[in-house]
């Protein structure tokens, strides 16, 4: 028979998955946050205002794109304070300061204390180069610069000592690609074919957003829906994203992967954590006798 520890784990495990009460990813951001949503694989929540900073997303928590319904969006005011997130994401946008970006996200940090935190950087339009390689300049406003975030991102570390901040650096894989077409070395051209129009990405350029946000997360590249796009310009993206894109640690314990010896998939295993946290986790060698 099954002991009593073994029975507490499963109980505890079924009675998690079935009350999915929240979504262990909750975003801030614009469009192009949605751009990085488009083929996204599994739950979020989301504030997402059309062309906002995160600024006027924080001074203005209810806001939401023009007729947008989408019952996944909930202001930040109340999802940040009624739940408890695995992950948030942020995207700074044009016409903050750098203080004010910050600000906004430091709040957010302190009111999701448990949560891993990632920079989406979004992007600029055709210019990367210039503007990804611009310097940075105290007491600026933004900009689609490695300077920018890389200053953002260590501020943010240094004021909460202990707590990682992750990117998903879209800018850092175009400037890269756009290196590689420089040298003859690339599948492209140019990078018009990642845009649908001056500002918004197209399909490749979805591809490369939504798997940076993937890999920072610390899950899987995932091809699911991006068929169109050859297999050997995918394994080319693929490499830029692994290449530019470092993975948040993902918060588990090493039994995570299973629930009682049964395999468990990466946000599950997120959304497991805290279960386990407070109950007893099961050990492979301790499931000899239970039958499935």
């Amino acid at each position: 028979m099954p002991s009593n520890k073994i029975k507490l784990c499963f109980i505890c495990a079924i009675l998690f998955l079935a009350n999915r009460s929240s979504a262990g990813i909750y975003t801030i951001g614009n469009s192009l946050t949605v751009d990085a949503l488009y083929n996204y694989q599994g739950e979020y929540q989301y504030s997402i205002q059309c062309n906002q900073n995160l600024q006027t997303i924080f001074e203005n928590p209810a806001g939401t794109c023009p007729g947008d319904v989408n019952p996944r969006g909930r202001p930040w005011d109340i999802a940040l304070n009624q739940n408890s997130y695995d992950f948030v994401t942020v995207q700074p946008f044009y016409f903050t300061t750098f203080q004010q970006d910050f600000n906004a996200i430091s709040t957010w940090m302190r009111m999701q204390p448990n949560a891993k935190f990632i920079i989406h950087t979004g992007w600029p339009g055709l210019n990367v180069p210039s503007v990804y390689n611009a310097p940075f300049v105290p007491n600026s406003t933004f900009v689609h610069s490695a300077a920018y975030f890389n200053n953002l991102i260590n501020d943010l570390e240094a004021a909460f000592p202990g707590r990682q901040v992750g990117s998903t650096n879209v800018i850092g894989i175009l400037n890269s690609i756009q290196q590689d077409i420089a040298a003859g070395t690339s599948p492209y051209t140019g990078l018009e074919p990642f845009y649908r129009d001056p500002v918004h990405f197209d399909g490749l350029g979805q591809y490369i957003a939504t798997n940076s946000f993937y890999h920072a997360m610390g899950r899987p590249i995932d091809e699911r829906g991006f068929d169109y796009i050859p297999l050997q310009n995918r394994a080319y993206l693929n490499a830029k994203i692994l290449q530019n894109v470092s993975s948040v640690p993902e918060p588990t314990s090493p039994y995570l992967q299973f629930v009682c010896g049964v395999a468990v998939p990466l946000e599950a295993r997120q959304r497991l954590r805290r279960c386990y946290d407070s109950c007893w986790v099961c050990n492979p060698s301790d499931i000899s006798d239970l039958n499935w």
